[in-house]
Order: structure tokens, then sequence, then C-alpha cells
């Protein structure tokens, strides 16, 4: 019986490790456009943070 168990737990294991992988694979794209849009969220809020400025960009107007 503890044989049984065990074989039953290893594919239990296995079944869900290839459930995830499936849907790794299946929801690939929307998962890169996902990280995509935090990307690029994250570059905007750099871009607009008063904090982040460069040091350069006050002696703009001197050209």
């Amino acid at each position: 019986m503890k044989v049984a168990r065990g074989i039953l737990k290893m594919l239990a294991v296995l079944l869900a490790l290839v459930a995830a992988a499936y849907c790794i694979i299946t929801y690939w794209d929307r998962i890169c456009a996902f990280f995509t849009r935090i990307g690029e969220a994250l570059r905007e809020k750099k871009a607009s943070c008063p904090l982040c400025t460069s040091e350069y960009e006050d002696y703009a107007d001197w050209d």
C-alpha cells in the first residue's frame, strides 16, 4: 500500500508540473505582454520622477 501511495504522489507531482508547463506555453504571449507593460509603466514613472532627473537637464537651455 505504501508503494501505491508513493507512486500516486509522484504521479500527482508530475501532473502538476506538466499542467504548469502547459499553462506557461499556452499563455506565453500574454505573459510577455504583461511584463512588457510593466516595464513600460516603470519607465514612464521613472521619466516623471522629480528625484530621478539628470543634473545636466538644468543646463539644457544654455545652448
